[in-house]
């Protein structure tokens, strides 16, 4: 785990050509799609490295403060938000396995995710809260195409996965 120092004193700009940047190296360390974490990071917090929303979440990469605790985050330090942002998506993604899952549980949190998969089997996006249910949608293109298997559910992933294969006629 990387130690962030912040060396920019708080309130000065930060491009957003610097925080693609730093989007892009914690994609590259923690496995991360990178349009995917720039696709996450532009919906959380349209890049204002300063944003708080009305629930609480802070930052660039929105952590609320208990989430920003558990990963030893400061979520209005770029360099530390992102890279945490990064490691929290690999985390849940390790813990789903799959990005649908993963982006569920950074938006509407693992343990209703690790709930909703306990009652019903398998992630199913229509049974997701609106919000969640838009975010996961919205996002899940960005991250190595899993946008169609999203939209098709189970039974049409597994035909698209046998038609690659060559073994559907």
């Amino acid at each position: 785990m990387t130690t962030w120092v912040n060396t920019v004193p708080y309130g000065v700009p930060w491009s957003q050509a610097e925080l693609e940047a730093l989007a892009d190296t914690a994609s590259a360390e923690h496995g991360i799609p990178p349009a995917g974490l720039r696709a996450l990071l532009a919906r959380e917090s349209a890049w204002d490295t300063e944003a708080r929303s009305p629930a609480g979440a802070m930052g660039v990469a929105q952590f609320m403060g208990p989430t920003a605790g558990e990963l030893g985050v400061d979520p209005f330090y770029p360099p530390s938000a992102i890279d945490g942002s990064a490691r929290y998506l690999a985390k849940l993604r390790a813990q789903f396995g799959e990005w649908p899952a993963a982006l569920a549980g950074y938006n509407w949190g693992p343990g209703n995710v690790a709930r909703h998969i306990g009652e019903h089997g398998e992630l199913v996006i229509a049974e997701l809260p609106r919000e969640t249910r838009n975010y996961v949608e919205n996002l899940a293109p960005t991250f190595r195409g899993v946008g169609a298997v999203v939209a098709a559910g189970a039974t049409g992933a597994l035909l698209l996965l046998f038609v690659l294969l060559g073994l559907a006629r």
